[in-house]
């Protein structure tokens, strides 16, 4: 994207507000910065009246006025609290709709990569910064044109104290502040770089924190006593890290002590000049306090300034990671074919061969076969032969590096992914287990479809799923898993693979591909899924994937892998006849 796309991208997708949010956060930033100039001002007005009263004695009117003047300061502090309570309330609310726009705009473009993007480290350390990076960088902006905008109404107050003074002192201290800013801007630069740079040791060090806490490595890590192995790995990328960051914050803080040395030198001139001009007589004591405090108010608040121009051009930098990340693969095919449910398929696979990013090996290899519409397409191999990569293929998460992949003669980078979705039902090997109700569990494979749930699964082809649904306490309402719910259920594996089967069979698509869907079931669950197949086979297409020759058996077709090509095709019978290497695996199986 150019800069005005981007700019008008994240205004129509991130920057989404209302008027009268907009008009109060306007008005508070005009308030809060005018009220501490007006106070300046009241101030030096009560110290005019005391220095009247000095000079010429008590005076009814003088104590009127002084009394008065206090208690406008008074009213001014109590509105300048007030405002700066909603402009806090404006100003979390703005932050809160923006980090989660930005989530979702994130979250959206999560469905336009492949499997390829998680494969490659460069492409995780750019979703890295893009996810935690950003979320901050967001927070920094919005902030940023809070305090700029309250800064700059103030500083122009501050700047007209001065001016009506003394202009060159006013040019003295502008010209002395700039190297902060000069500083500030080449340090965030180098700290952006640096932590682009050194984004895999933090993933690393995220890494092994996750393995020392979380639920998925618990069982291990306490049986082997891994506790101090990752505790030790996580603590050497932490200290390289550490001394990395250590000798660019020392370099940041010496520079910065010379840039405020610079400064406040300037400051301390105009603040000398000013005191000899006043003892001088030239203006008097309350005008003195009036100038001092603005040169000391403007240097901080260009020193505020500058620090929070810093951090919004380092924002800024990572904003760049953002749209590298939104721009990333985004392109869909000019022509879009429809898919319409009642096509009968056919799926072919030419001189097809794909490699995982970083291998030289290739796990398929000029590989070729059709499969018709209707049946049961069984797929086997020794592990590592390429079966479960075909399935990734075909669901097109993976992209070949030579050939093609055509459903009905279409090539199938030709159909959007909604439209992959209508006609493939996938159960992978590593199947989702959300921690939802029993019935989400199953309706987020078909959300289309959420009214008829219940008539839907009174049928009796669901893999046993409501079997399982029968033994919970509220059937389909029940919270599984422990994460959010102490009351939640906990399901055994081969009830969760029953669950992500319903998960597909409830997609109701015409082709479904699954990945050795009964490795965990019982032998009775399995007959059942293997009989609901045998049923379906005539009004679906079913591939699977497996190293269970009871389903093989009833296939109507065997694709046998060996090496990324399709070695034998047949029946059971027929590979059991032709295929020694089918024959051999088979015979093995039934030995152990």
């Amino acid at each position: 994207m150019k800069k005005k796309e981007k700019a008008l991208f994240i205004l129509k997708n991130i920057c989404k507000f209302n008027f009268s949010m907009i008009l109060v956060y306007t008005i508070g930033i005009a308030i809060m910065g005018l009220a501490p100039v007006i106070q300046l001002k009241v101030l030096e007005n009560i110290i005019g009246v005391i220095t009247k009263i000095v000079q010429e004695g008590i005076n009814e009117n003088y104590i009127r006025q002084g009394i008065f003047l206090i208690v406008i300061e008074g009213f001014i502090f109590i509105l300048i609290n007030m405002i700066d309570n909603i402009s806090e309330l404006v100003n979390n609310s703005l932050i809160l709709k923006i980090q989660h726009n930005t989530k979702t705009v994130i979250a959206k473009k999560m469905v336009d990569l492949d499997l390829a993007f998680f494969d490659d480290p460069d492409l995780l350390d750019i979703y890295e910064n893009c996810v935690k990076q950003v979320d901050v960088s967001i927070t920094e902006m919005v902030n940023l044109v809070t305090a700029i905008s309250t800064m700059l109404v103030g500083f122009c107050g501050y700047i007209s104290i001065i001016f009506g003074v003394n202009k060159l002192a006013l040019l003295i201290i502008l010209v002395t502040t700039l190297p902060m800013l000069i500083m500030k801007i080449h340090y965030k630069k180098r700290y952006y770089s640096f932590v682009i740079e050194n984004t895999k040791s933090n993933r690393k060090k995220d890494y092994y924190y996750d393995v020392l806490t979380q639920k998925e490595f618990f069982k291990e890590q306490k049986l082997y006593n891994t506790t101090g192995f990752f505790l030790k790995k996580r603590e050497d990328e932490f200290q390289k890290y550490y001394n990395k960051n250590r000798k660019l914050y020392v370099r940041g803080c010496i520079e910065s002590f010379f840039a405020n040395l610079i400064g406040r030198s300037g400051a301390i001139i105009c603040i000398i000049w000013f005191f000899y001009d006043c003892i001088c007589g030239k203006f008097d004591i309350a005008s003195f306090t009036s100038v001092f405090y603005a040169i000391i108010s403007i240097q901080d608040s260009l020193e505020a300034g500058f620090n929070i121009l810093s951090i919004s051009y380092e924002s800024f930098l990572y904003f760049n990671v953002f749209f590298e990340f939104i721009e990333y693969d985004t392109k869909e095919n000019d022509e879009i074919e429809v898919f319409k449910h009642e096509d009968d398929l056919l799926i072919e696979f030419s001189h097809v061969s794909f490699k995982y990013t970083g291998s030289e090996k290739y796990v398929l290899d000029d590989l070729n076969f059709k499969i018709n519409s209707r049946g049961l397409f069984v797929i086997i191999g020794e592990n590592g032969s390429g079966k479960s990569t075909i399935m990734k293929l075909l669901l097109r998460l993976y992209k070949p590096q030579r050939g093609k992949i055509l459903i009905n003669n279409i090539d199938i980078n030709n159909y959007k992914q909604s439209e992959i979705a209508k006609i493939f039902s996938p159960m992978f090997q590593d199947y989702n287990r959300y921690a939802l109700s029993f019935k989400d569990n199953i309706i987020v494979g078909n959300l289309d479809n959420v009214k008829s749930f219940e008539k839907t699964m009174r049928k009796q082809d669901f893999a046993d799923a409501n079997k399982v649904a029968d033994t919970l306490p509220q059937r389909y309402g029940t919270q599984l898993t422990k994460l959010f719910d102490k009351d939640g259920v906990e399901l055994s594996i081969g009830q969760w693979q029953r669950v992500a089967i319903a998960r597909s069979i409830y997609n109701d698509t015409p082709l479904f591909v699954w990945d050795e869907p009964i490795a965990s079931v019982d032998g009775v669950s399995q007959n059942e899924i293997i009989e609901m197949i045998n049923k379906k086979r005539n009004e679906k297409t079913f591939i699977i994937i497996s190293h269970n020759f009871d389903v093989a058996k009833i296939a109507d077709e065997i694709l046998f892998i060996a090496e990324g090509k399709v070695s034998a095709t047949g029946t059971h019978h027929e590979l059991m006849n032709e295929c020694e290497d089918y024959a051999s695996m088979y015979t093995k199986l039934l030995d152990n």
